[in-house]
């Protein structure tokens, strides 16, 4: 990135006059913090929404998977007194989303050391994010390309060697 818009930066104060290469430096900066914030949110929201689309065809194209689910669901119902409210919890954060499921882990430990099944969605979760993440940073690589051939092709680097001369208003 750092390449990128160095090279972009220096193609537009280049492209402009002289009295307007501080203005020119000023809208480039403006534009790459607006992308800088954008750019995430936009990935992260397509990336999220593509991983809960994936995940809920899956749960409705494997039954047991849906099985498994429900029972997780209700699990809160028959855990300890004590531990009911942790449990509670990681229902909610499974059923809030990806990002949710994927968190609350697939087993948990017993006292006794031995693993049980908890998270259904765990390896479900983790893939859909997968791939999920892998479109959105497909999106950007082909917004950067698009980019690029915008710059090399619509950007002329002929800066005006005569700085603009301002004229006295006639009176």
């Amino acid at each position: 990135m750092a390449f990128v818009l160095s090279a972009v930066t220096a193609v537009v104060i280049n492209t402009v006059p002289h009295n307007l290469a501080g203005m020119a430096a000023g809208w480039t900066s403006l534009l790459r913090d607006f992308g800088f914030t954008l750019g995430p949110a936009v990935v992260g929201a397509i990336a999220l929404s593509r991983a809960a689309h994936e995940i809920s065809d899956k749960v409705a194209s494997d039954p047991a998977l849906g099985q498994a689910l429900d029972t997780f669901n209700a699990s809160a119902a028959t855990a300890p007194a004590a531990q009911r409210e942790t449990v509670e919890g990681a229902i909610a954060a499974v059923n809030s989303g990806p990002l949710g499921a994927n968190v609350v882990p697939e087993t948990v430990a017993l006292p006794d050391g031995s693993t049980v099944p908890f998270n259904p969605l765990k390896d479900t979760a983790f893939h859909a994010l997968g791939n999920a993440y892998s479109l959105g940073y497909l999106i950007v690589g082909l917004c950067a390309i698009a980019t690029a051939v915008v710059t090399v092709v619509l950007i002329k680097g002929n800066r005006p060697d005569a700085p603009a001369t301002t004229e006295p208003a006639d009176a």
